[in-house]
């Protein structure tokens, strides 16, 4: 049987896990279209863009997989105990901060090209 605590333990080294893998699949995929992007503006370039939208893309889900993962454990620790609140609210903007970050990284990237 799944104690309540232990769900919420698990979530935010999951979240964790979730956005470093994220993470380096954006810098492995960046990395792979250097070369392609040191070139001139040229139809070359459309690769360096697709990386980007799955680089963005993968931000995107994986601070909505924290969000949806934290957002409960959140509420559910309110309602048992609503001294944890800040906690538990704390690591809910960690994740939308991440989601943002991927976003703006994305943009900036975009605007290089």
């Amino acid at each position: 049987m799944k104690i309540r605590g232990e769900s919420m333990k698990k979530t935010p080294k999951n979240f964790v896990i979730l956005s470093i893998l994220s993470f380096l699949i954006m810098l492995s995929t960046l990395s792979f279209f250097i070369p392609i992007a040191s070139a001139a503006y040229t139809v070359e370039s459309t690769p360096v863009g697709v990386a980007l939208c799955i680089a963005s893309g993968m931000f995107g889900i994986s601070g909505g997989y924290g969000i949806a993962r934290t957002g409960s454990a959140a509420i559910s620790a309110l309602v048992e105990k609503p001294e944890t609140f800040v906690k538990s609210f704390m690591i809910v903007v960690l994740s939308e901060a991440v989601t943002i970050y991927g976003l703006l990284l994305g943009i900036f990237a975009y605007l290089s090209l």
